[in-house]
């Protein structure tokens, strides 16, 4: 990797979840970009505080946006 994508080595890449409160459903959202710029994707899953997965999904994008409006685009999925 290059300096030029030196904010991406920030962290150790090692995340750990921590469980909603009870009666809550956390919502996870992840997005890629794929090579070439033109299409995305996002996956989500919805998990309540047992770790029983409420929902999952991944959804393909054809066209080209900034991974912060890819991102906002999974939440507004999540949320829907």
């Amino acid at each position: 990797m290059d300096a030029s994508h030196a904010e991406l080595q920030l962290g150790h890449g090692k995340e750990h979840w921590t469980l909603p409160e009870a009666n809550i459903i956390k919502i996870n959202v992840d997005t890629v970009m794929f090579e070439g710029g033109h299409s995305y994707g996002l996956g989500l899953v919805a998990r309540d505080a047992n770790v029983i997965l409420i929902e999952g999904r991944t959804i393909i994008f054809h066209g080209q946006v900034e991974p912060a409006l890819a991102e906002a685009i999974g939440v507004k999925k999540a949320l829907s």
